[in-house]
This record gives C-alpha cells, sequence and structure tokens, in this order.
C-alpha cells in the first residue's frame, strides 16, 4: 500500500479494487467466488489478507471452539458456525506456567531463525563475493581472447539457489513473526466496540458469520446503539489497526460477495505451501484436503 499507480496518487490494489474498474466487472460476472485462508501459520500471506477481513479470528486458536465442514475435518473449517470460546478449565497457576511455555518458546522459535539467518547471510554473501570474482576473471579472459571454454561448467550451482530461498524464506517468517494493532487495543474477544478510523459508526466486533459471507454481496455491519449483544460463549474480536484504504478495499471486495473457507493446517509451520500442495510431501497431505473440498463442493462448469 506504498506504491503510486501511475499520476492517480493511489496504490494499485486501490485502483484494482474501485468499483466499476475493469478488474471488479470482471470479478462480478463469476458465479461463484471462493476463498481458501490460511487461520494459522501463512508466513507469506496472513489470514485477514487472503480473508479480505478487518479481524482476525485465529490469533489464539487453541482458545477456541472452531467447527468443522462435515468430512473435511479438522482441516476445513465451517464459515456458516459461530466461533465458541473455550471454558476456562486451568487454575490460576495453569494458566501462568502455559503463558510462561508459551514465551520461551517464541522467544526460542526466534532465536532460532534469527541464527539461521546470520548464519545463511553470511555464506549467501561469501558465496557471492567468489561468483563476482569469478565472473570478473571469466568476463577478463573473453575480453582477452583466451577463455576457450564451455561457460555451461560455470553454471551457478543449485546451493546458491537454496541459499537465496532460506534467506527469503527466513525474512518471511521473521516479519510475519509481528503481532497485528488493534483499533480498540485488545487482543482477546471483547464485546467492546472498537472505534471506527472513517470517523463514520463504530463497527462493533465481529464474529466469524460476519467474515464468511455468502454468495450475496455483503455490507459492513452498522451498530444503531450503544450495545452489542451476542449470544452467550460466541467469541467476537477486536478490529486490525488497518488504514481507511485498506478498509475501503476490504468493503470493496466483500460488496462483490465471497464463500470464505478458514483452513487450519496443523502438521508444518509453514502452511502457505502446504494449502496447495506445492510439492507432494507428506507434511502437505492436509492440503488434498481442501482441494478436495474445492472439487467436490466448490467447483462449477
Amino acid at each position: 500500500m506504498i506504491d503510486s499507480f501511475r499520476d492517480t496518487g493511489k496504490p494499485l490494489l486501490s485502483i484494482l479494487a474501485t468499483p466499476g474498474s475493469i478488474f471488479m466487472l470482471a470479478l462480478e460476472k463469476f458465479r461463484h467466488r471462493t476463498l481458501y485462508a490460511n487461520a494459522i501459520n501463512d508466513l507469506s500471506a496472513v489470514y485477514y489478507t487472503t480473508a479480505i477481513s478487518r479481524i482476525d479470528p485465529f490469533t489464539q486458536v487453541d482458545d477456541l471452539s472452531i467447527s468443522y465442514v462435515d468430512g473435511y475435518a479438522p482441516i476445513v473449517i465451517d464459515p456458516d458456525q459461530s466461533i465458541l470460546i473455550k471454558p476456562k478449565s486451568q487454575s490460576f497457576l495453569g494458566q501462568l506456567t502455559y503463558s510462561a511455555y508459551s514465551m520461551i518458546s517464541v522467544f526460542s522459535f526466534r532465536l532460532a531463525v534469527f541464527t539461521v539467518i546470520g548464519f545463511v547471510s553470511v555464506i549467501f554473501l561469501i558465496n557471492a563475493a567468489y561468483q563476482t570474482i569469478r565472473s570478473e576473471k571469466r568476463i577478463r579472459l573473453h575480453e582477452q581472447g583466451k577463455s576457450g571454454v564451455i561457460y555451461n561448467t560455470y553454471r551457478v550451482p543449485l546451493i546458491t539457489n537454496g541459499f537465496r530461498n532460506a534467506v527469503e524464506d527466513m525474512y518471511e517468517t521473521a516479519n510475519a513473526a509481528q503481532k497485528p494493532e488493534y483499533i480498540s487495543g485488545l487482543t482477546t474477544a471483547t464485546n467492546e466496540r472498537p472505534h471506527d478510523m472513517n470517523g463514520e459508526t463504530p463497527t462493533p466486533a465481529q464474529p466469524l458469520p460476519a467474515v464468511a459471507t455468502a454468495y450475496t454481496a455483503t455490507k459492513p455491519l452498522q451498530s444503531t446503539d450503544n450495545n452489542t449483544v451476542h449470544k452467550s460463549g460466541e467469541a467476537t474480536f477486536p478490529t486490525l489497526a488497518l488504514t481507511a484504504a485498506q478498509f475501503q478495499i476490504i468493503d470493496n471486495l466483500n460488496a462483490v460477495g465471497f464463500r470464505k473457507y478458514p483452513v487450519h493446517i496443523h502438521q508444518v509451520r509453514h502452511s502457505h505451501a502446504a494449502i496447495i500442495v506445492r510439492s507432494p510431501r507428506e507434511s502437505f497431505k492436509e492440503g488434498k484436503i481442501v482441494v478436495r473440498h474445492w472439487l467436490e463442493k466448490e467447483f462449477r462448469i
């Protein structure tokens, strides 16, 4: 959202999501519009981005009681069922122990990530310098007509590409470790109505069904009084601290109408590749359930 498309002074995403644009008109021509969004562990595209949502219900997924689509559990989450808060069964000491364990786990993971980043970066830079020296030598010999070699033997080694991919993954992981900010300043379920950044009527904290809409067009929730009523035990979530332009993009895209399925990948820490089964790995088999659901329930000819 920091780019400026041509002379419009607006980001490209804002231009695309403007009602009446070629992109939006083409999108509206599809009879069925379905989204699958990773609920957790997507280091490349977080939930509220892929689900086009003002909220992220799954920041504390272990504290939630989640309903799955029949026949596709425990992967494809049912968008028509409300998310409920699990009853607190732990004692104060148990909760304190769990919190301490979580903090230690996060710290250990981040320490490992940055250690690997440093190690891989050093190797990558050394290899880059070595390849640069070899390249300059080849150019000099070529200019002198003394090369007399087959240049295919100087292809960049696969290990270099491996280092490059590892560095990219590490930076994605470090970036994803940052916690999102909220308008309400709360990170737990709440009934407090967060302040609306556009200065309009504040939008109440939203249950999941408000995020997962049907194929019909939707409008942002508006509150007509100061009290928001929720079902007992139903989880509510604070609004993310996005910019006014981002909120407008979300509203415009949701107005087209999407069927949204959150996906809960369990077996890998990087679910971005698993949801589409990017490679034939055993740990990506959960993604096959997502593909099967799309083929059996959503795909139309």
